[in-house]
């Protein structure tokens, strides 16, 4: 497919998404009325809601996830009735101001699809690991899916988000290697959408809702862009001295990962935490009209609902993070009706509007997990707890240098520093000569960010690395805690200081209009020298030193025939074209992060095993005996590495015994159909026995030095 044929298939990709906004906005028209914003959130509600349907049906067995034409007379007699449903309220959207974000997201959306294009290939970090579970979900009958990693096994990980991509994949007609692309994409322009229209709603200015939208999605910590400053002021190299993952990592060794939006986009992960932005972003903006309703409206819970169990499965410490907030502005509107109706604490709890907001409080938890319940009573956590971070740190012998915990006061400030200043400024302007009283929702996201980032200094998920690598037992509590901070001060400190700035322009004496409005405009100065040169280093370094040898192209899954193997491009080409059905192919491998599973990754099929890090993490588990880190304190355990780790021994067999009758036996025992002998199998296994397999099965497709076998009594 050529680059405007790509292009092509990205707009009608966008284009379906679209149309969920027409399914969204039976909820949204009746939260946000007429409002652009009504059919921008609708959008991510919409696919909330019929991704939702389309996946419980198939979670129940009801429908085949493969039967195309049924999900799409599905969505289509959905438009249909949502349209007919909102039609008297369809001629009230102000379409003029839809149409125009509409052409901004489109620029943003085809810029960063420009961007990935000198470098579009799903291959390094991992990207393996992403598109394995992206085209797992796509290419599944049912849910959940056969783990791609693990024959027999069934997927443990958060696959929700990659579904809803899967499913627009479907329903536009898109192979996975450009849906990766298109998605990220996707997710790309709708974040710096949704913090406008969120911060717009919050303030009425536009400066400074581009700036939260600059702040969420593109801005870099200051620590990175001090180290940038440095550089370049003393005529060095910024990329030698400033790489770009720097600004993620700080200490070295780096035992916790500060991931920021702008970092996700850059390094170009499909990970959870970023498929889950929009749905997160979009709670936000449900949860900043609830805060306005003197009573809970349905249609306004209804969607929070949606949203809540939406971001729960795809990436759950949403769920926390977007409950705390919720939590708050329940005690808020307690608080209100407790205060002007001059209620005893006795005679409120008998309110009748405090005991609606108490009961949706518990209806949207209940809800959330009674509507996902096929999900949870299929997955089973790798995270067996929360652990206190000061008291683990002293059993290990972990304070300091040995694990960086605590989080130096240095990397502390360099991370916060340019929030820091603009909620400080902001505070200023508006204590000193008279509070808003109507930033309440600004200072809710304070309070969460601040009880996230002590959270990740106090506590820390108990994972896999606390026992394997205790080092490391912050690594993804930091991350994913910090990862959601970022997101809400960037939203409440751009808000604040709009509200700075507009308290100064009303203050009588010039001289101190003069000096607020220049205290605004030194931090805005501030935060954009700090945190602007991140993204832009990172485009220089990701991608402008990487311009195409073979031309510009969106197909994340060509690196393969121009830099790795021609062979395994051509067979996964094969694969997809004649093997419809997802079945257990046997191919090298190996360790995590490296090029071990790709014809799973590109193909949607099942290895035996693969990337064994990751599928010990996906399936830790404590012992027998054992029910916390206390009693594995100097012990050596095996916490499911053996039984992963076996199947890899026997991959190795498979390749290199001599004895066709054991190879036999252990293809059965897999219920392996396929074969394959490439390049990196010849090197993982020097040993390899190839002409058994003429026996057992015959080749279907080769290519150069590559030989794709069907087994004898496959499917």
């Amino acid at each position: 497919m050529d680059l405007i044929a790509q292009y092509s298939q990205a707009f009608l990709f966008y284009f379906v998404f679209s149309l969920f906004g027409l399914l969204g906005l039976v909820l949204t028209i009746r939260i946000f009325g007429g409002t652009a914003a009504a059919y921008l959130t609708g959008k991510i509600i919409g696919l909330a809601v019929f991704g939702y349907a389309v996946w419980l049906l198939v979670s129940l067995r009801i429908i085949n996830f493969q039967n195309f034409w049924l999900v799409v007379v599905l969505f289509a007699a959905a438009l249909l009735a949502a349209v007919w449903f909102s039609r008297g309220e369809l001629r009230k959207l102000d379409w003029d101001k839809i149409l125009l974000y509409e052409l901004a997201t489109l620029a943003l959306y085809f810029a960063y699809l420009f961007l990935r294009s000198y470098n579009p290939q799903i291959f390094g970090t991992e990207k393996f690991m992403d598109m394995a579970m992206l085209t797992g979900s796509g290419k599944t009958g049912v849910f959940p899916f056969a783990d791609p990693w693990y024959a027999g096994k069934a997927v443990n990980y958060y696959y929700y988000g990659y579904y809803l991509m899967a499913l627009l994949a479907r329903l536009s007609n898109t192979g996975y290697a450009l849906a990766y692309n298109f998605s990220l994409a996707l997710i790309f322009c709708q974040v710096l959408l949704l913090s406008f229209v969120l911060v717009l709603t919050l303030t009425g200015s536009r400066f400074f809702s581009a700036l939260a939208s600059f702040f969420v999605g593109l801005a870099g910590p200051a620590i990175y862009g001090s180290c940038v400053l440095r550089v370049f002021f003393s005529n060095a190299s910024v990329a030698g001295q400033c790489f770009y993952p720097m600004a993620s990592r700080f200490g070295s060794p780096a035992y916790v990962i500060n991931e920021l939006p702008s970092y996700s986009f850059i390094v170009a992960d499909l990970h959870p935490h970023v498929l889950s932005l929009p749905f997160f972003l979009a709670g936000l903006i449900v949860l900043w009209h609830l805060l306005g309703e003197p009573r809970p409206k349905t249609s306004t819970m209804l969607a929070g609902l949606a949203l809540l169990g939406t971001n729960a499965v795809i990436n759950p410490p949403n769920f926390p993070t977007l409950g705390g907030i919720f939590a708050l502005i329940f005690f808020v509107k307690a608080w209100q009706i407790f205060k002007d109706k001059k209620y005893s604490w006795k005679a409120a709890v008998k309110d009748r509007g405090l005991r609606a907001w108490f009961f949706w409080a518990v209806g949207l938890a209940a809800g959330s997990f009674i509507l996902f319940a096929p999900f949870f009573l299929q997955f089973k956590s790798f995270v067996t707890g929360i652990g206190f971070a000061p008291s683990f740190a002293a059993a290990h012998n972990l304070f300091g240098a040995a694990s960086g915990y605590p989080t130096p006061f240095g990397y502390t400030l360099g991370l916060w520093a340019v929030f820091a200043v603009f909620i400080i400024v902001a505070g200023y302007l508006l204590f000193r000569y008279g509070a808003d009283r109507t930033l309440v929702f600004e200072w809710i996201l304070v309070i969460v960010s601040a009880a996230l980032i002590i959270f990740a200094e106090l506590f820390f998920y108990e994972d896999l690395f606390h026992i394997a690598n205790p080092p490391y037992f912050r690594a993804n509590t930091v991350f994913k805690s910090d990862y959601q901070a970022w997101i809400l001060l960037a939203v409440a400190a751009s808000g604040l200081l709009a509200a700075g700035w507009k308290r100064a322009g009303t203050l009588r004496a010039r001289a101190n209009r003069y000096v607020g409005r220049s205290l605004v405009a030194a931090a805005v100065f501030f935060g954009l020298i700090f945190s602007g040169s991140f993204f832009w280093q990172g485009i220089v370094q990701a991608y402008a030193q990487t311009w195409p040898a073979h031309g510009f192209n969106l197909d994340g899954s060509v690196f393969l025939e121009q830099s790795q193997s021609a062979g395994d491009y051509r067979t996964v080409q094969w694969l997809n074209q004649n093997q419809k059905q997802r079945v257990v192919i046997l191919e090298a491998s190996g360790a995590s992060y490296q090029y071990f599973g790709r014809i799973s990754v590109f193909t949607g099929m099942i290895d035996p095993i693969n990337w064994y890090a990751h599928e010990w993490t996906w399936r830790f588990a404590y012992p027998p005996g054992i029910t916390n880190w206390h009693e594995a304190v100097g012990k050596s355990i095996d916490t499911g590495y053996g039984a992963i780790a076996a199947v890899g021994d026997d991959v190795k067999k498979m390749y290199e015994s001599a004895d066709s009758g054991e190879t036999q036996s252990l293809l059965k025992k897999y219920n392996v159909q396929f074969v394959y002998i490439g390049d990196l199998e010849r090197t993982t296994y020097p040993d390899l026995n190839e002409a058994k397999f003429q026996s057992l099965g015959q080749v279907v497709f080769s290519y150069e030095n590559s030989e794709l076998f069907k087994i004898n009594g496959g499917n």
